[in-house]
């Protein structure tokens, strides 16, 4: 990626271009016009390849910057045609839209609302502040995440009765990789990057590698420490371990938000099986390093990491 640039100051301030109280891309006055026959996924895709390589660095954003960024407020302007958009083209996006989206939008919030400091705050900003206009439709960061790349698992997402569910949950298949591709703004999340539909596979991949090497940490005594993903998601991760009829519990487990919101609980009954998916996620070499753990022990031990919410601005690293 390339430098941070010195000067913020060099477009207009995006915490004024939007309409207050409505999503975060209907704007006051819409000036962007595509180029002929360019879809508004393949701009907002340009646009957001130019705002990372210009505001983002493995250090974190430069936030200062981003509010008067001349690259931002044209992300901004063109992701406006977003609501511009019919149920079919809305439709057609592709989960790799919907990854750079959500990290953009949590930029566009950050910077207009305020970084989050609490968990009441942190829960109002992905579950309704935060949120952009697609064609009929409005979608929160939350909505992204778990009714659109989530598929609306485990209760969380779309309700049957929400005409949503028909339109953004088409697919049965799910890719818990996309855990490690949503950047929340925190500095415990997975580094901001872009994905494009062509590669996608290959880009979560890669994107889970770095990540869990980053992350992942082998102590003595068999104990092994994940990220807090891996206890949050912990329904996703078990999808991708092979243990057979040893997950036959889950189902009814399921419905007890009691068990899955204890992280001990959840260690010690699938502690085994969780370290296992991350293997099968890793790099060669730390899979290797996981195997050999789980093949030699008899018991393990698994510890989820704490979890740095304060922002990932690149000042404060």
């Amino acid at each position: 990626m390339k430098e941070m640039k010195s000067d913020p100051r060099q477009g207009p301030d995006v915490r004024q271009l939007h309409v207050a109280n409505g999503p975060l891309n209907v704007l006051r006055d819409r000036t962007q016009i595509l180029d002929e026959n360019e879809h508004v996924a393949s701009a907002l895709q340009r646009r957001a390849l130019n705002l990372i390589d210009t505001h983002v660095t493995e250090r974190g954003v430069d936030y200062d910057a981003l509010r008067y960024s001349e690259a931002f407020a044209s992300f901004v302007r063109t992701a406006a045609l977003l609501a511009e958009l019919n149920y079919e083209q809305v439709h057609q996006l592709h989960d790799a839209d919907f990854i750079n989206l959500y990290n953009a939008m949590v930029l566009h919030g950050s910077v207009v609302l305020r970084h989050p400091r609490n968990a009441s705050e942190r829960q109002a900003f992905y579950s309704h502040k935060v949120c952009y206009a697609f064609g009929p439709y409005v979608l929160s960061l939350d909505d992204i995440e778990h009714g659109v790349l989530r598929r609306s698992r485990d209760g969380k997402g779309f309700g049957l009765e929400d005409n949503r569910r028909v339109l953004f949950t088409t697919s049965s298949s799910f890719d818990p990789r996309i855990h490690f591709a949503l950047n929340c703004g925190a500095k415990s999340c997975p580094p901001i990057k872009l994905f494009t539909k062509q590669n996608l596979n290959n880009e979560l991949k890669a994107a889970s590698h770095a990540f869990l090497d980053s992350e992942t940490c082998i102590k003595e005594n068999n104990t092994i420490v994940l990220s807090r993903l891996f206890f949050w998601y912990a329904l996703d991760f078990l999808t991708l371990s092979e243990i057979g009829d040893s997950l036959d519990p889950i189902t009814e487990q399921a419905q007890s938000s009691n068990f899955w919101s204890d992280e001990f609980a959840v260690a010690a009954k699938y502690g085994r099986h969780l370290i296992f998916a991350a293997s099968r996620l890793a790099s060669p070499t730390l899979s290797n390093e996981l195997n050999d753990i789980i093949s030699s022990s008899s018991s393990l031990d698994l510890i989820f990491a704490p979890y740095d919410w304060s922002r990932n601005d690149n000042d404060e690293v």
